[in-house]
């Protein structure tokens, strides 16, 4: 008992400190057994585990350092060919990085492993770099040979053609040349076969080997052939085989080395699997001793943890009979006492005081409450006082306050306000209801502010705009707050009402002039999208709704970056928010180069655009206004412009090019045909004047395909019918294939003005490209329709009106999206065989026709062309004359202008062997004299072939001007290798009677000569 007077005596600060002071003493015994147990376990750990762990990281460190040195060197040994600088600095790195290793590794097997794979790779890297001097040293020979062997074809080339002007046999220089192909086709396969061995395992390295040097032998023989012909022959010969005598002694040493490298090699990977083994058997006993370890620590901490828990059930109960007790004494007995009194202050008997008999805190508490109560009783007559302040501060406000009943909304009081707000005297205004207050109107209602006064009691303050009714009838509009309050034991909600008319007619106001500014906004012709500061989209007006696919209400509230998705065209790589960038910076930012907008559907669209601050009146910045629009079709017409900028490029390299080679081609075709006039009885000779001819009309064919890109070549028009070229062309090129092609053409198909021979050009090459595109097989499309006022931008171009569309699909491989921009600029080309040509020229030909070809593909499912030509404007088709070859007429005097000596002499040989007298001139102004000199002479000239251009002087534009100066009745026949020139279309146009391109064969210039004379008019 004394012991408890003790306690009870105590002070509540005292006993929270015995208190504290048990349960430090119980934790401290925890934390002693804990502490002893750790420190058993911490040299458990050191002493079975730790030199465990330490080997296991070596060895996994040794493991990943192998692992990578056996790859590097794998990669190594497969790369270095050619590569001496990476395989020096590479091999340095190996070295250094496996003897780290070596001295790293603790096991005593693993480290004699690692040394032999030193020793191997030392070994392997001086083979490796032997082979790279070989190498070059191969290259070297090569390039030796092949210039020697050029150098060799064009001294035999010299020869052909001096023995051909001097009329001798060439047929031993043409066998030599064919020999000589053969020495470089050998030298080739020999090449191959020593590629093919060196990339061979060693399963038949040598047998292949023994072949190599066979073939050198035996090419080494057949050369011996050029040291028994002529002196310059011979040196080549000696010299031929000298290198090839090298190249033998150095493929044969290449063989002994790669040989070595190989067996050094497979010496490396045997000492690479030993290594593995060891790191296994290492990884292997370690594991074991682990387990070990790991089954004592598990049975010390079973032991340890049933101590502990031990020791914990034992603290709980003290802990709780301890806490019980206090809380009992100091806590519960005192509560009771206090919560008498306090139900006696409640029920307003502030007389009644409590006994005080405690000398704790509790005390001193009882002591406060019997002060507190005659506080109290003093402050109640002081509240009486106050109410009447109270009543003035209530009418003291310009907002009405009402008093309402929580429950049924019945109006408890109001103020001052209300009566003058109002029109009520205040005995009327407190029996007035909420349905005579308002305008009766749906949601202005008695039902619907009982609705707000229980929300406001439920849910926490309100705030709304009302249609209030005054005394008079009269309507406005209030805006009201309630919030609900308790006091005195009951529910109130109390309502503040402010007259907001006037704010209402000016925010109607503003209304109206954001309505007006929507309706700016929305007709403009650019896409508009504001957003505030945070970058939140606020409005869009119908051209932004339409460029990216949001309307103005899915948009409101969404990122701008969401909205205005943007990217570089180019790299596909996100921009950055212009809202961002002009929020930054406050200043008018623009959209870099070719920027794209992402629309919701995932369409890319080109655009254009520029963001700026919206400011309010004091210059801050209350959001971004972004104005936009889509210039997909503008970036078209640039990327369709620059496309015609290289085709004119290409076009004046082409001319200039064309035109040359035109004028060779017609010295060589013009002797190949007298040539072989001349030969006609020698069938051999016959033979290769015939291949000559044919090579020749290759070439040109080639200058005709290069003279479509040149400027100024205009197509020599007439009005036709589609339908039947597409067919002749499209049966043409698919005749023998297993390739079908379906015609779809209407009926009424109108007309066109097109050049009949580049039309079909154009329908054969797009069809030859979708038959390699289905090397299996396959069906091609082709449909042809009218259409009637194609908008600009289907034609990318300004005008508009009737055109004939014609498609043309295939089912093949079709194009990848990364070069389909490409496949019509000049020499681009996919595949081996071919020119890079063909759909360059289709662009260049319908581009000139004023037409305009496009193309549709996806990788696998094949590729559309679709091609628009302008319509006929008349629809009468015109039918091809076929003009009867003339017969000679007879010999005349004829006039050949040319600045180029060869063509002048070659005209001569043709003409005089045709029978005709010739007169040669270089330029127009000679040809004006000796035309003018020959008439005074009585010996007029009957006929003049000019060549349109003559480099530095007059040519046969302006010389047939002057010729028609002085005989009007002169024939003038216009020659050109450029034949796309406008004057050679429409020659008559210009004072020729007829035209002949370069190059022509004899029958075209005889029947060009003979109709041209008979043309003549007797005087």
């Amino acid at each position: 008992m004394a012991i408890r007077d003790r306690l009870s005596n105590l002070s509540i600060k005292a006993k929270i400190r015995l208190f504290n002071l048990v349960l430090g003493l119980t934790f401290f015994l925890i934390l002693a057994v804990m502490t002893i147990s750790l420190v058993y376990t911490h040299r458990v750990l050191v002493n079975n585990i730790s030199n465990d762990i330490e080997t296991v990281a070596t060895n996994a460190q040794v493991s990943r350092d192998l692992v990578v040195l056996f790859s590097e060197s794998n990669l190594l040994f497969h790369t270095f060919y050619g590569r001496e600088e990476y395989l020096h600095k590479e091999g340095g790195s190996l070295l250094a990085r496996s003897k780290a290793i070596a001295q790293q590794s603790a096991d005593p097997k693993l480290k004699s492993a690692i040394l032999q794979l030193v020793e191997h790779l030392q070994n392997i890297l001086s083979f490796c770099s032997d082979l790279n001097k070989m190498r070059q040293e191969k290259i070297t020979i090569e390039s030796a040979i092949s210039k020697e062997f050029d150098s060799l074809d064009k001294t035999i080339a010299e020869k052909t053609i001096n023995q051909v002007f001097a009329g001798k046999n060439t047929s031993f220089l043409e066998k030599l040349s064919v020999q000589i192909i053969n020495y470089r086709y050998s030298l080739l396969e020999i090449n191959k076969a020593f590629t093919e061995w060196y990339a061979r395992s060693s399963s038949n390295v040598a047998a292949q080997a023994d072949d190599i040097s066979a073939a050198l032998d035996n090419l080494l023989l057949r050369l011996q052939l050029l040291t028994t012909v002529d002196s310059r022959t011979a040196e080549h010969g000696k010299r031929l085989i000298s290198e090839v005598k090298k190249s033998k002694s150095l493929l044969v040493r290449i063989m002994a080395t790669t040989k070595k490298f190989n067996l050094e090699v497979n010496a490396f990977n045997e000492v690479k699997s030993t290594c593995i083994d060891a790191l296994k058997n290492t990884d292997t006993n370690l594991v074991n001793s682990t387990k070990n370890s790991l089954t004592k620590i598990s049975k010390f901490f079973f032991a340890l943890g049933a101590g502990l828990l031990f020791i914990a059930f034992l603290v709980m109960g003290s802990v709780l009979l301890s806490t019980s007790y206090f809380l009992r004494s100091a806590i519960y007995l005192p509560m009771e006492r206090l919560k008498k009194i306090l139900s006696t202050f409640s029920r307003g008997e502030l007389t009644a005081r409590i006994k005080v008999e405690r000398s704790d805190e509790w005390g001193q508490v009882e002591k406060m409450l019997n002060t507190m109560a005659d506080d109290l009783l003093a402050s109640h007559h002081a509240l009486q006082q106050s109410e009447e302040k109270y009543r003035e501060i209530f009418n003291a406000p310009d907002d009405s306050i009402f008093l309402h009943d929580a429950d049924n909304g019945a109006i408890l009081d109001v103020n001052q306000a209300v009566l003058d707000m109002f029109g009520y005297p205040y005995e009327e205004a407190m029996y007035l209801n909420l349905g005579s207050l308002s305008s009766g109107t749906h949601p202005y209602t008695m039902k619907e502010a009982l609705k707000k006064i229980t929300r406001a009691k439920q849910e926490g303050p309100q705030l709304f705009e009302w249609r209030a009714r005054r005394k008079d009838g009269e309507l406005f509009w209030a805006e009201v707050g309630l919030k609900a309050s308790r006091f005195s034991g009951r529910d109130y909600v109390i309502a503040i009402v402010r007259n907001i008319t006037n704010r209402k007619e000016a925010q109607q106001n503003l209304a109206s002039e954001r309505e007006r500014l929507a309706v700016t906004l929305r007709s403009i012709g650019d896409g508009v999208i504001t957003t505030d500061t945070r970058g939140t989209v606020l409005f869009l007006n119908k051209v932004a709704e339409q460029l990216t696919g949001w309307s103005n209400g899915e948009a409101q509230g969404k990122p701008s970056t969401e909205v205005f998705n943007i990217i570089n065209e180019k790299t596909k790589a996100p921009c950055e928010s212009p809202v961002q960038r002009v929020l930054k910076s406050g200043k008018i930012v623009g959209l870099a180069n070719h920027t794209a907008l992402i629309d919701k559907n995932g369409t890319i669209r080109s655009i254009a655009d520029s963001g700026a601050p919206i400011r309010d009146r004091r210059s801050r910045i209350i959001g971004v206004v972004l104005v936009f629009r889509d210039v997909t079709h503008e970036q078209k017409m640039e990327d369709e412009l620059l496309r015609t900028r290289k085709l004119e490029s290409v076009g004046v390299l082409a001319a200039g090019i064309a035109h040359d080679f035109n004028n060779i081609l017609s010295a060589i075709l013009g002797n190949i045909d007298l040539a072989e006039r001349l030969a006609s009885s020698d069938q051999h000779v016959g033979a290769l004047l015939a291949d000559a001819r044919k090579a020749t009309e290759r070439a040109t064919r080639l200058t005709r395909q290069l003279l479509t890109f040149a400027k100024g070549g205009e197509p020599v028009k007439e009005t036709t019918n589609l339908a039947q070229l597409i067919r002749e062309a499209g049966d043409f090129v698919l005749h023998g294939t297993h390739i079908s092609i379906i015609y779809s053409c209407i009926d009424d198909l109108w007309p066109v003005s097109v050049d009949v021979g580049q039309t079909g050009q154009v329908i054969q090459n797009i069809i030859l490209n979708a038959r390699h595109a289905m090397p299996e097989g396959g069906i091609i499309e082709v449909q042809c329709t009218n259409i009637e006022d194609t908008p600009s931008e289907a034609l990318l171009n300004i005008h508009k009106g009737r055109f004939v569309h014609i498609t043309i699909q295939d089912h093949g491989v079709g194009i990848p999206q990364e070069i389909i921009d490409k496949i019509f600029d000049p020499y681009f080309t996919t595949k081996q065989e071919g020119s890079g040509l063909g759909l360059a020229i289709c662009h260049s030909i319908i581009s000139k026709h004023d037409g305009y070809l496009t193309v549709e593909s996806q990788a696998g499912k094949g590729s559309k062309f679709s091609i628009y030509l302008p319509a006929a404007e008349h629809t009468d088709v015109e039918e091809t004359k076929q003009q009867a070859i003339a017969s000679p007429s007879g010999s005349a005097r004829i006039m050949v202008m040319d600045d180029e000596e060869m063509l002048r002499k070659v005209a001569e040989s043709q003409l005089l062997h045709f029978g005709h007298e010739v007169v040669l001139v270089e330029n127009g102004n000679e040809a004006v004299e000796k035309y003018l000199e020959l008439m005074e002479l009585g010996t007029p000239v009957d006929l003049i072939i000019m060549d349109l251009t003559i480099p530095g002087a007059m040519g046969g534009k302006d010389a047939v001007q002057e010729i028609l100066k002085i005989n009007p009745d002169a024939k003038v026949i216009v020659a050109s290798g450029y034949s796309n020139d406008p004057i050679m279309a429409n020659c008559k146009d210009f004072g020729f009677v007829a035209s002949v391109a370069k190059p022509f064969n004899l029958d075209e210039l005889n029947s060009t000569i003979t109709s041209a004379l008979k043309s003549r008019t007797t005087p």
